[in-house]
C-alpha cells in the first residue's frame, strides 16, 4: 500500500548520474595525482564528495582544498548530464504521474549540494513537482545520517510511518531506515554492486513501487 509521502533520493534514482560522477572524479583525481591514481582508487558510491577528495589528496600526497574540488566535481557532472542525459527516464515520469493521480505527495532528500540538485531538477522540468527538496546544503550531517530525511518529513509535516523512501545505495538505505522510513531499494546497475539487503523491498524498476503485491 502506497504511503502518503514518497521521498526520492537524487543520484541513481532521479538521474542515473553515477557514470558521470565517475567521469568527473577520474578527470580531477588524475589531474591532482599527476596521473598516478584515478576514480577506481578514490571513488565509492554514497561517500560524500568532499570526503572523496580529502581522501584522494591524502592518497596522492597533494595539496588542495577538498571543498573546492567537490564544487568543481559537481559543476563538471552537471554539464555531463546536460550533454548526455538531458531528459528524465520515462519510468521516473511514469511513477511521478501515477503518484500524483493517487494523491501521493513527493519530496527529495539527497546528500548532493543544492546547486547541483536544482540544476538537474530544472533541466528535467520537475522541480515544481516536489513539495520540498532537501539537499546536502541544508543538513549538518549527510547520509548515512538520517538528517536530510528527517528535515523532509518536518517540512512536509508527515510522520515517518506515513512516508517511504527510494534509495539505490547501501548508505542511502541506512539513512532512510535510521529515519524510520519504509525503504525501497532500487537495483540500479549504474550504481555498481550495492548491498540493498536491509531495504524493506528491492525493486528493479521505479514502476515496481506501484505494485502492491510486493509490499
Amino acid at each position: 500500500m502506497l504511503k502518503p509521502l514518497m521521498i526520492f533520493d537524487m543520484d541513481g534514482v532521479i538521474v542515473n548520474s553515477e557514470p558521470h560522477h565517475i567521469a568527473s572524479c577520474e578527470r580531477i583525481v588524475r589531474r591532482i595525482s599527476g596521473g598516478r591514481i584515478g576514480a577506481r582508487e578514490a571513488h565509492t558510491v554514497g561517500i560524500s564528495t568532499v570526503e572523496l577528495y580529502r581522501r584522494a589528496l591524502e592518497m596522492c600526497g597533494a595539496a588542495g582544498d577538498p571543498v573546492q574540488l567537490a564544487a568543481e566535481h559537481f559543476s563538471c557532472t552537471l554539464e555531463e548530464i546536460r550533454r548526455a542525459v538531458p531528459n528524465p527516464e520515462p519510468e521516473l515520469i511514469g511513477l511521478m504521474d501515477a503518484l500524483e493521480r493517487r494523491g501521493v505527495r513527493m519530496a527529495v532528500a539527497t546528500s548532493s549540494p543544492g546547486s547541483f540538485v536544482e540544476g538537474v531538477l530544472r533541466l528535467y522540468g520537475i522541480m515544481d513537482r516536489f513539495e520540498t527538496v532537501v539537499t546536502g546544503s541544508d543538513a549538518a550531517r549527510l547520509k548515512p545520517a538520517p538528517d536530510v530525511y528527517l528535515l523532509a518529513l518536518s517540512r512536509c509535516g508527515v510522520q515517518a510511518a506515513d512516508a517511504a523512501a527510494i534509495e539505490d545505495s547501501r548508505i542511502g538505505v541506512e539513512a532512510a531506515l535510521a529515519a524510520s522510513l519504509y525503504c525501497y531499494g532500487f537495483v540500479n546497475p549504474g550504481s555498481g554492486k550495492q548491498d540493498l539487503s536491509r531495504a524493506n523491498r528491492r525493486i528493479h524498476s521505479l514502476l515496481d513501487v506501484l505494485d502492491p503485491a510486493g509490499d
